[in-house]
């Protein structure tokens, strides 16, 4: 590779409009735009969001909407608020290249330029794709050695895709783009370390956030050194190790796949970490063979070791904790059924029946032999007190695209739950859901956003128990 990794993406980023794009990939695009903004709703209501009101009061005004508030701040903040607000249920997409949650990184960042930029809704749609594409490309060179050690993948390499479609929004040329990357680098952080709390979300908040620090200072004038992923002390090296990384696997896989494709978007049934999932789907499989939870004897969960490394929580004290363990997911899944919004309170959390049945359940790394052909097989096995024993292995969640995608329908029962959830009334969060299902004919944003901050007198209760995963 004669240009860096850097430059390359730079060349490809500026050099990118929406006639290169796929249809069948706006499509997915805009099924991700409507989730993520759905889970942003959502979390809205989240203990977390009244730390984030803090900061956003004291970040000063400016021209951007931060979701469900009316008042406006300047572009990073904004950015970061989302973000956070974003994850803050960890509801939101993931996909398998990168290893992470792409658009809660990359949707704010753009959604605050193309705010500040007065653009058009397709172009928001380009910078979207173009943002996501680079932030899974950056996961194609480093996964999943990167993720082993450690790093937060949302984190640590959602600030390029929220750099690039910043810089797209910006339309800086290929090498200014190339240095807003190389400046994304020196601010790219956040560990797995601080899963299962509230740092979490506001660890993509903040790749939001500095990625469209990365891209203004590159505007600006600002340089940096465009090798800084392959340098000896750059990134691939500092973040995965010598010889742990390769830059081509992202070059050659520039529009070969569109990573929206191939290996597709994740939208989430559940609002835990994605990790618990496959566990999830084969527990809700069992809950229908069960004669009840009190003949469970024993539970035996096995996930892949890396899954299980982040999610082996025998016990929980908080909602952000259980999101994190596999062991109260699947609990909750064989005793109702379903895994819902309003399974990860104070109150779901001490309830008699779920908290007996997790301390039944127990949880080991899957043996290799059963890996199947990736990470993603889940099995669950009960054993019944009069010595049955009931099974079940699933290869794939619900809701791994393309394969496994939700249904459009399925799609739109979890944003309603979730607008409920945030308190939007039905007439608001189906306008909303019209406008971004029609992003690419929008010649202006102002529909978009203002339907993103009602009124306050208009935001209901979030609803008591909307259960987002199944529709019920």
């Amino acid at each position: 590779m004669h240009n860096s990794l850097f430059e390359v993406l730079g060349h490809w980023v500026a050099g990118t409009d929406s006639s290169r794009i796929p249809v069948e990939v706006v499509e997915v695009a805009k099924r991700a735009i409507l989730d993520c903004v759905g889970v942003t709703i959502a979390g809205s209501r989240t203990p977390i969001a009244e730390l984030l009101d803090g900061y956003a009061a004291h970040a000063g005004e400016g021209p951007c909407t931060v979701i469900t508030r009316l008042g406006r701040v300047h572009p990073e903040a904004a950015a970061f608020v989302n973000g956070a607000q974003g994850h803050a249920l960890d509801f939101d997409d993931c996909t398998g290249s990168l290893g992470g949650h792409p658009s809660v990184a990359v949707l704010p960042a753009a959604l605050a330029m193309a705010e500040q930029q007065r653009v058009t809704g397709r172009e928001l749609l380009t910078a979207y794709v173009i943002g996501f594409e680079v932030a899974a490309k950056l996961g194609r060179a480093v996964n999943f050695e990167h993720y082993d050690r450690g790093w937060h993948p949302t984190a640590t390499l959602g600030v390029f895709g929220a750099a690039a479609a910043a810089a797209k929004l910006l339309r800086l040329d290929a090498r200014t783009t190339a240095t807003a990357l190389s400046i994304a680098a020196s601010t790219a952080a956040g560990m797995k370390a601080n899963f299962g709390t509230a740092t979490k979300p506001m660890q993509a908040g903040r790749a939001a956030q500095n990625g469209i620090f990365a891209a203004r200072l590159a505007s600006l004038g600002a340089d940096a050194n465009t090798g800084a992923f392959e340098h000896e002390q750059g990134f691939g090296n500092l973040f995965n190790g010598a010889g742990r990384f390769d830059g081509e696997r992202a070059v050659s896989a520039i529009e070969n796949p569109w990573d929206l494709l191939d290996p597709g978007l994740i939208i989430k049934r559940y609002p835990c970490c994605a990790s618990t999932h496959g566990a999830a789907d084969a527990a809700v499989q069992l809950h229908e063979r069960l004669p009840s939870t009190s003949s469970v004897e024993a539970v035996h969960v096995w996930t892949h070791p890396r899954r299980l490394r982040h999610t082996d929580r025998p016990s929980v004290h908080t909602g952000f904790e259980a999101k994190f363990s596999v062991q109260y997911v699947v609990a909750r899944a064989l005793h109702a059924g379903h895994v819902g919004l309003a399974d990860f309170s104070p109150e779901a959390l001490a309830e008699p029946a779920v908290a007996s049945l997790m301390s039944r359940t127990h949880a080991a790394p899957m043996p290799e032999e059963r890996w199947g052909v990736d990470h993603f097989p889940a099995e669950v096995e009960v054993a019944l007190t009069d010595g049955n024993r009931l099974q079940a292995r699933v290869e794939r969640p619900r809701g791994n695209g393309p394969h496994d995608a939700l249904t459009d329908d399925e799609l739109r029962r979890k944003f309603d739950d979730c607008c409920r959830w945030g308190g939007l009334a039905e007439p608001m969060y189906q306008q909303l859901a019209s406008i971004v299902l029609r992003l690419e004919d929008m010649s202006s944003l102002d529909g978009l956003l203002a339907a993103l901050r009602p009124e306050r007198e208009e935001l209901g209760a979030p609803a008591s128990a909307p259960s987002a995963a199944t529709g019920r």
